[in-house]
This record gives structure tokens, sequence and C-alpha cells, in this order.
């Protein structure tokens, strides 16, 4: 995604040295003038054309969000409206993230697109839903590890997967032989909305909202200090952040369907689970997808049996048992297949 976004920049290198005229009124040398015209720098780049037509909108949000990420880094003291997550430029997703949601109402099944923000004690799940008209039900997709939202990106005609742990595999029919296809559209594909979240302390999840005024440092420590000691290693944090985007999908009616891979799948078991105890009523479908065990499990086979025991000595109040939640709904949840 990083090459993509600097060949994307050079492609319009010739866009941004044409329209230089466009802008030379508040460019100037000092950085200080470049900070304080920002805005304007911005609503300049409205105006870029290439060869006689207007730049592809998600490359706009590409190249302002560029802009002003480049000047917030350089002046974080700079007035702006307040971040939505900590500050670190290094983690920051905001260029693929504006990309793909450009990417995702661009799609043809897709209605309406809604960016989420579902608190979760003093902090908040980011994610977005997809919608569809006349929907099936709401299909929430849990990410594996080390995933994000922002990667389940709508695929263009002809490019590879971002990840084969990201796509189901490629569409069989005539119309689209060949080409790869996404969870997202395969779900919409079906007549299903789609809901995506990052759990807290990755992406624009966070365990605690950061206050006006706090610096990149002490952004970052308490990133730090919330991530370890907040929760974010804990599987508990992970399934209750499945559980909150769960209920507020469900309020919307309509059946659900649970889609975790790999660790997602120990967050949807367990998010059906805790649905089917506060909502013994609900119905709907659990796919755990490549799924462990538990985590125990996983570490003692690629790193042998010492360590399975090393984890629960120090691992004190994990529970990451996939089978106990996934056999309760298979055996005692009359609504759910």
């Amino acid at each position: 995604d990083v090459h993509g976004t600097a060949n994307l920049l050079l492609l319009y290198r010739d866009v941004l040295e044409k329209n230089l005229s466009k802008l030379s009124e508040i460019l100037h040398d000092n950085t200080l003038d470049l900070l304080n015209h920002a805005p304007q720098i911005c609503s300049k780049l409205n105006g870029l054309e290439r060869g006689g037509e207007a730049v592809p909108s998600d490359t706009l949000i590409i190249l302002k969000n560029f802009l002003r990420n480049l000047l917030r880094y350089l002046s974080p003291s700079h007035p702006s409206p307040p971040p939505s997550s900590y500050d670190v430029l290094l983690f920051d997703f905001e260029f693929i993230r504006q990309s793909n949601l450009s990417r995702m109402r661009n799609l043809p099944a897709a209605k309406s697109v809604e960016e989420l923000s579902i608190k979760v004690g003093e902090g908040a799940v980011d994610g977005v839903k997809l919608t569809v008209e006349s929907s099936k039900g709401t299909v929430v997709y849990c990410n594996p590890n080390a995933g994000l939202w922002e990667l389940q990106s709508p695929l263009p005609p002809g490019l590879p997967p971002l990840s084969s742990t990201l796509d189901p595999p490629p569409r069989g029919d005539d119309q689209g032989a060949g080409q790869p296809e996404g969870w997202v559209e395969f779900y919409l594909g079906l007549g299903y909305d789609v809901a995506l979240f990052n759990y807290r302390g990755y992406g624009s999840s966070v365990f605690r909202k950061p206050k006006v005024g706090d610096g990149r440092v002490k952004r970052l420590w308490w990133f730090m200090v919330d991530w370890i000691g907040g929760g974010g290693l804990r599987p508990e944090s992970l399934c209750e952040d499945g559980s909150a985007c769960v209920r507020e999908m469900i309020e919307g009616g309509g059946a659900v369907i649970l889609h975790g891979e790999s660790i997602g799948g120990m967050v949807a078991a367990a998010a059906a689970a805790s649905l089917q105890k506060s909502h013994p009523t609900s119905s709907g479908l659990l796919i755990v997808d490549r799924t462990f065990v538990n985590l125990e499990a996983v570490a003692q086979r690629m790193l042998g049996g010492w360590i399975a025991y090393a984890m629960k000595a120090f691992l004190v109040g994990w529970d990451s048992n996939v089978v106990k939640n996934y056999v309760r709904i298979k055996h005692g949840a009359d609504g759910w297949r």
C-alpha cells in the first residue's frame, strides 16, 4: 500500500506541476505560512484536472490527507480538529482508510456506507457498515490477527487480493470468472449488509479517547499503557469489542451472521454466546474460519509443550477457549447454526 500510494503521487506529479499557478498565491517558502494556509491549499486541490478530466475522488482524498497529516506532523500544536485516535504518524492509516472508503461507496451493490464509532468502556470501537437494498440481515466480520477493516478493500478488476487470508476464492461465474472478490463484495452480492470493525488498540479503535491538548509523546505513552495494561493483548478485550459491535447491529433487526477468521473466530464465537445469553430468542449463523481450539494449543504446536504451561502460569485470567462457546451455540441455541 505504501508503494501504491507513492506511485499514485508520482503519477499525478504532472498534475501538481501544471496547477502550481493555482497554489502560488498562498504557497510560500515560509513553513509557517504553509501551515496557516492548509485549508486553502486543500480546497485548491478540488480544481485539479488531468488530461481535461477531473482527478478521481479517491486520489484527491489521498492527496488531501497526505498534506493534512504532513502539516499535523510538522506542527502538532497547529490548530486543527481533534484527532479521532492517538496521533502516531507511524501507525496512521488515514491514506488507506479514505481511499478504501471511497471505493466502498462506489460499489454497485452498496446503498450506503456509514462509519461507526461504538462506545466500549472509556474508549470506542471504530468500524464501517455497508448496506444494500432489501437486506436479508447483517454480516459482522471479525478480523484475523493483525487485520484491519481498512485492509478489507474492494478490489479493482485485474488486481490480486491484498492477502489470501482476507479474500474468498475467485468467482466461478461467467461474468466474473477468474476475478478475485473480497468478503465485502461477496456478502453484499448475496444481499447482506456488512459491518467491519477494529479491535481496541488497533487502527482508530481506542481504550480511551485522547484529550484535546495532549501532546504527541503523552498520546503515545497512554497508547502503550492502555494497549498493554488495558487489555490490548487479552482475549477478553477482543471479545468485548466483538460483542459490542454485534449488539449495535441487532438493534436494527434482522438476522445476523458472525464470520470470524483465525483469532476472529474466537471473537465471533464469544460474541454469539454473549448475544444468545442476552437475547435468547435471537437467531443467526456462526462461521468459525480457520480458528484454533485455544491460544495455548497454537503456542504449543509452534514452540513446544513447555510454552503452554508458561502461558497458564504467567497469563493468569486469559480465556481463549473457542470450543466452549462454539459448542454452546451449536447445541444450546435453537435459533443458531
